[in-house]
């Protein structure tokens, strides 16, 4: 299983000195979405998981093992880093994936 853990750089409140998009998802929601399978993806040859929840993406980034924070991304940015997942991404919106590599406001809904 994997743990959620806030990171005060993605919370709002901010590390001195450092920037980073803010997650829009309580704790509770996060660390259900990162140990969702069929929406939490697997991204060949990196480091970071992808997931899909409410028309919005995310990466979870591994901090420490088994530890995980996390932030919104943009759909192109999947289309640009994370190509080996996508097409599947695509799939669970039921869009194709030149539509997902338009979507490129992380908040705006399509």
């Amino acid at each position: 299983m994997r743990l959620y853990e806030e990171n005060p750089k993605h919370s709002g409140g901010g590390i001195r000195g450092a920037k980073g998009t803010r997650m829009d998802l309580g704790s509770t929601e996060a660390q259900s979405l990162l140990n969702d399978s069929r929406r939490c993806l697997v991204v060949s040859g990196k480091k970071q998981l992808v997931a899909v929840a409410y028309r919005k993406f995310y990466v979870f980034q591994p901090h420490s093992p088994g530890k995980y924070h996390g932030y919104p991304i943009e759909g192109k940015a999947i289309c640009k880093y994370y190509t080996s997942v996508a097409d599947h991404v695509a799939e669970l919106l039921g869009v194709n994936f030149k539509r997902l590599e338009k979507m490129s406001e992380i908040h705006k809904p399509f």
